[in-house]
């Protein structure tokens, strides 16, 4: 297998219906419609309402995702990693 190819399982289906979501390890995520033009990623709560969309969001989810990594590999897998509007990478012990 190429190393741009993902390891997909034929018979689960498509999880993504209308959307393209890609990353590198030493990139952030790219998020695209299903002809490839630039999206972005939105967080919407459970009545549909759009908490928070944008750039801003994608790159905090990246970095949150970063920052798990890494105390993962510390050891440190207590530790549990929080953006809010209060303050950002707030880390709290379970």
């Amino acid at each position: 297998m190429r190393e741009d190819q993902i390891e997909h399982d034929p018979e689960s289906g498509p999880i993504l219906k209308h959307s393209i979501v890609s990353a590198r390890a030493w990139d952030r995520y790219v998020f695209m419609d299903e002809r490839g033009q630039p999206a972005t990623l939105a967080i919407i709560d459970r009545d549909g309402n759009v908490l928070d969309s944008g750039p801003e969001v994608a790159r905090e989810i990246w970095n949150i995702a970063i920052l798990a990594y890494r105390r993962y590999l510390k050891g440190e897998t207590f530790r549990t990693i929080i953006s809010s509007p209060d303050g950002l990478f707030q880390e709290k012990g379970r």
